[in-house]
């Protein structure tokens, strides 16, 4: 999404790619959804020197998955898709960091489809490339998800390991963003456990942390 108050002079001679779905719509207070709204912000950005393409992926909504009110993930039309033409796009860039984010969503996809294996994969892929580029924040978040991961493959002990690397961090770090999580996890592990009276105790305690923040849980 590219606001019209954007200022887009700096990306001159850079690579630019944007990629939206050909279901996004206009949002209450989110202008930017909306495929033509990006497009003319993906022309200025030509006008002023940038080189780039743009992609609409036939379809697809921009993100990957909802919570339904349920509780379970439902993912977005062509989420995969939507997933594997992000990661196609950054690994044509000449910045190895373009690919962080798309890889990211990619093992998402995959994780949301019960591809744990592949999931696995692309994981512990994204874990190796942002100890590279010394992004240790987002390391940590991967060995979160890799804890799902582990118990939906029946690795208990993976999955201890993995909560043990994430947490360990996020508290030496005095992480804001991933704390609730650290209580999330704690509480998967604990229903797994066959402890349902901690889970609910660490369940509660992370909402309270979401609610004091005011934010939302990544679903």
């Amino acid at each position: 999404w590219i606001p019209a108050e954007l200022d887009v002079s700096s990306l001159r001679r850079k690579r630019l790619t944007v990629i939206h779905g050909s279901l996004d719509r206009w949002l209450p207070g989110i202008p930017g959804v909306s495929a033509a709204h990006s497009r003319k912000g993906f022309d200025r950005a030509r006008e002023r020197g940038a080189e780039g393409r743009y992609v609409v992926v036939p379809g697809a909504l921009h993100g990957v998955a909802l919570r339904s009110p349920w509780g379970k993930l439902v993912p977005l039309p062509k989420a995969r898709r939507w997933a594997e033409r992000g990661l196609e796009a950054a690994q044509g860039s000449d910045e190895p960091s373009a690919v962080r984010l798309p890889l990211h969503m990619r093992a998402a996809a995959a994780r949301m489809e019960g591809s744990y294996d592949e999931a696995r994969e692309l994981y512990l892929r994204s874990i190796e490339l942002n100890e590279r580029l010394g992004n240790e924040t987002m390391v940590a978040g991967e060995h979160h998800n890799l804890v799902y991961i582990a118990l939906h493959s029946g690795d208990r002990e993976e999955a201890g390991r993995r909560f043990r690397t994430a947490s360990e961090w996020i508290f030496a770090n005095d992480n804001a963003y991933l704390r609730p999580y650290v209580f999330l996890d704690a509480a998967v592990l604990a229903l797994h456990d066959g402890d349902h009276a901690r889970a609910c105790r660490l369940v509660a305690r992370a909402q309270r942390i979401f609610e004091e923040t005011d934010s939302i849980p990544d679903p």
